[in-house]
């Protein structure tokens, strides 16, 4: 049987759907969570937890530039 999704992955669905949208409009450009959440008007932690699922379909690629910088994240070409 099909797993359900989590309450959390339900809740976030606006979330993700908002930050879709924005990564769809930076042209294959990466940015940042603050940046990201402030653009889709979310706190960075709901922005981080939806993004991190996002991720996990495989929706968004997430970058990292090495250390002490932030992790950056570009959506995956539909």
């Amino acid at each position: 049987t099909p797993k359900k999704p989590s309450k959390s992955f339900e809740e976030n669905a606006p979330i993700r759907e908002a930050i879709a949208e924005y990564l769809r409009g930076r042209n294959g450009e990466s940015d940042i969570v603050k940046n990201i959440a402030a653009a889709v008007g979310f706190t960075a932690p709901k922005t981080t937890a939806a993004i991190r699922q996002m991720v996990a379909v495989g929706a968004v690629e997430r970058i990292d530039n090495g250390r002490n910088k932030p992790l950056e994240y570009r959506i995956v070409s539909e």
